[in-house]
């Protein structure tokens, strides 16, 4: 039999646990078994090391002299999801492909967009693609919530299309005056700044849920 108070094993009939000194008159007769879930003395109970020093047994569950241990669950990596600025990003980079087929510059009332400019000079051509893949790679990195990159790709947005008015202006020197800077232009600048501030609030807001969690 054992005491159903320690688990300790002892000889049938006993009426007091040699190793707790609880009576056991009213159960002497019963012997047997130990009580489901116990541990006897000298026993080692079939537990697994879990975090922080605790316990769990193989089965989940038990008790032993009395205590109850438990399966502890283990914390798993957080898993990103999107946030509000990861939408307003794919709106940023949106706009700045559409900028590229807009009217950028105007001249005595005459207009013509960056694709229109890029067939007459060959280093306008090469800055019309990189506007069209900056924004596809912010939106790959976005779909891959790769908040730090996105926020980089939408500073060197902003940067190409500041320097490509810089050069433009440099090219017609004296007439510079005479042009206007269009809508294509002003939604290129839109774009780069929405990209660059829902990029921000992307790593503000998926902070916080860290720090929340």
């Amino acid at each position: 039999m054992f005491c159903k108070y320690c688990g300790a094993k002892l000889p049938d009939g006993s009426k007091f646990c040699g190793s707790c000194g609880k009576s056991l008159v009213a159960d002497g007769a019963q012997g047997g078994a130990a009580p489901k879930g116990s541990v006897g003395q000298g026993q080692r109970p079939n537990m697994q090391a879990g975090p922080q020093g605790s316990y769990q047994s193989a089965s989940g569950r038990g008790t032993v002299n009395n205590y109850t241990y438990a399966k502890v669950p283990t914390a798993g990596k957080m898993k990103k999801e999107f946030t509000p600025g990861n939408i307003g990003y794919w709106v940023g980079c949106l706009i700045a492909v559409i900028a590229v087929f807009m009217d950028y510059v105007s001249s005595m009332g005459v207009s013509i967009s960056l694709t229109g400019l890029a067939s007459e000079e060959e280093s306008v051509m090469i800055l019309v693609v990189m506007f069209l893949i900056i924004p596809i790679v912010g939106a790959v990195l976005n779909a891959a919530k790769l908040n730090i990159g996105c926020l980089i790709v939408g500073v060197v947005q902003m940067g190409f299309a500041l320097l490509i008015r810089s050069m433009l202006e440099d090219e017609l020197g004296g007439w510079s005056g005479f042009v206007k800077f269009e809508l294509g232009y002003t939604l290129q600048i839109v774009g780069g700044i929405v990209m660059i501030v829902a990029a921000i609030a992307s790593i503000v807001l998926w902070n916080q849920k860290k720090k929340a969690a």
